[in-house]
């Protein structure tokens, strides 16, 4: 009985919207689930994964960034959301606060470029020597030291 009650609640909250604001709502997950494969197939399409990255890009912009909010909200309704308004003080710190902080992260100086790994004999992660058993090797055999990786390394397979 209460199952039927729960479900009576449910679509008396589905009963007052419209069937684009239903559309709306499962757009998120809609594009997820579409937009994994465009790219991942696009990007291995090509010798150059960046091709067919910039291609699933163009893809994600026409279709749910262009066409679907054009068809949701429509061409008048979607002019008036994104044209001018009359700036107000949350409009302005919107653009101002990360135009400030590029600027004040621009005027500090750079930092002092690092001493070469030769001469910096401390073990400091992630520049480390071999343990003096183990030979530099090939990247993933024995002696392997993965350069991102901490003791023990999880890239080598257990008992090496």
């Amino acid at each position: 009985m209460s199952s039927l009650k729960d479900r009576l609640k449910s679509d008396h909250l589905l009963r007052g919207i419209n069937a684009r604001q239903k559309i709306a709502i499962l757009a998120p997950l809609v594009l997820v689930g579409v937009m994994v494969p465009v790219f991942r197939l696009l990007s291995g399409a090509f010798d150059r994964a960046i091709v067919g990255w910039y291609l699933g890009l163009v893809s994600y912009w026409l279709t749910w960034c262009t066409i679907l909010p054009l068809w949701l909200v429509g061409k008048k309704r979607l002019g008036e959301i994104i044209g001018p308004q009359k700036p107000n003080i949350t409009a302005l710190l919107l653009v101002l606060f990360p135009a400030g902080m590029a600027a004040l992260r621009r005027s500090r100086p750079e930092p002092p470029d690092p001493p070469p790994a030769s001469s910096r004999n401390d073990g400091s992660y992630p520049r480390r020597s071999p343990p003096p058993s183990r030979s530099p090797g090939v990247r993933g055999g024995p002696g392997y030291l993965h350069p991102t990786c901490p003791p023990p390394c999880r890239f080598l397979p257990e008992g090496r």
